[in-house]
């Protein structure tokens, strides 16, 4: 998908969001940044957000293509997954 991708990842104790290698945004918590994640992308479609664990690797994605059915979701689980996800 072209357009603006949204990673959210954790920096320390700490939560941001990039875009284009360039942080925009950081948070206390992993669910606040994927919220403003979300929010920035739908604005902006077509545009996906990835969302890394603590390890770095890709865990779930969500793409906004900006047509009616233009909004899909993955998750990747992971063996570390319930403690990734905690905010």
């Amino acid at each position: 998908m072209a357009g603006r991708k949204f990673h959210v990842t954790q920096a320390g104790q700490r939560w941001q969001i990039e875009v284009d290698g360039v942080m925009i945004s950081e948070h206390d918590t992993q669910t606040g940044a994927v919220s403003l994640a979300r929010q920035r992308a739908q604005a902006e479609v077509p545009s996906e957000v990835l969302v890394h664990g603590a390890d770095g690797q890709i865990y779930d994605t969500a793409s906004y293509s900006g047509d009616r059915f233009g909004h899909s979701h993955s998750q990747q689980p992971g063996p570390n997954e319930a403690r990734r996800c905690q905010g």
